[in-house]
């Protein structure tokens, strides 16, 4: 389930009713929320050191490749 979807979920019945949501509905939906954000920050750097890894050994280099510089305006 998408991190939104989670979020904005256990905010409804009190959006429906036109309630403001209570602060430990807030503090419970990040705490859900928290592991989920973790384990998406260790996949992405985890991906990208896979990546890196699958270029190098293509004799690719990221540090040695030419940066497009985009027109200002």
């Amino acid at each position: 389930m998408c991190q939104v979807h989670k979020a904005v979920c256990g905010q409804l019945t009190f959006w429906w009713h036109e309630q403001r949501v209570p602060q430990f509905v807030i503090d419970a939906i990040a705490k859900d929320l928290h592991p989920h954000q973790n384990n998406r920050e260790k996949s992405r750097r985890s991906h990208r050191k896979q990546t890196i890894r699958r270029y190098h050994t293509v004799g690719i280099y990221l540090n040695e490749t030419i940066k497009c510089h985009w027109p200002a305006g």
